[in-house]
């Protein structure tokens, strides 16, 4: 009878520690199982925000660009966001973008409606600023030093503050009778310029007003 008893016993005890190895095999695999699962969420890299807006300070550092394209995710910039782009020399804008747009290097609103930046290392003398162009930007045309003649279109309403501001170079400019605002830092620090306009234009008023040396142009 002992020894049934001690046989019972010797084989619950057996159980209870197979029933426990199994146990605890689950437990460590489960544990690893739900390491490697956290693991692997966190090296999902968390997707890149998308940038729509350039800030003014975003090129502060970009002296030395002479390229720049814009992405198509670009939805607004802010004014003077070139300022330090001495070297610029062609701008390039992305074709799924549907805010702005560039042609020749220049870039401009999608529609062609405000030319907003020439680059200010473009190497042209002469340049005739396309049809349908209706607004000259703040600093479009800043720190050119190889324009000497710019012909404006007769979509034209309004030149910007500093438009042509420090374009030393700056000879001739042929300004619409259409143009209705100019804003009176527009030609700052553009001593060799001459402006060509219409008699009893506001380019004509602007000229006399602010001491800036003009002809006229025959119909």
């Amino acid at each position: 009878m002992i020894f049934i008893i001690v046989i019972a016993t010797i084989i619950i005890i057996a159980l209870l520690f197979v029933a426990y190895i199994f146990y605890s095999n689950n437990k460590i695999k489960y544990k690893q199982d739900s390491k490697n699962k956290n693991h692997s969420n966190y090296d999902k890299e968390a997707p890149s925000p998308v940038i729509t807006l350039l800030k003014k300070e975003s090129l502060n550092d970009c002296n030395n660009i002479s390229n720049l394209t814009i992405n198509k995710d670009i939805m607004q910039i802010e004014d003077n966001l070139f300022i330090n782009c001495t070297n610029l020399s062609n701008i390039k804008v992305e074709e799924n973008n549907k805010v702005f747009c560039s042609k020749l290097g220049v870039l401009f609103t999608y529609d062609m409606a405000k030319i907003i930046f020439y680059p200010p290392l473009k190497q042209t003398s002469t340049y005739f600023i396309p049809q349908g162009v209706k607004e000259i930007d703040t600093h479009a045309f800043f720190n050119n030093n190889y324009l000497k003649y710019i012909i404006m279109p007769t979509t034209l309403n309004y030149i910007g503050e500093n438009a042509f501001v420090n374009c030393k170079f700056l000879n001739q400019v042929i300004i619409p009778e259409n143009v209705t605002q100019i804003h009176p830092r527009a030609f700052t620090l553009c001593p060799r310029i001459t402006i060509r306009c219409y008699k009893n234009s506001v380019a004509e008023e602007f000229c006399k007003k602010y001491y800036i040396p003009f002809e006229y142009l025959t119909a």
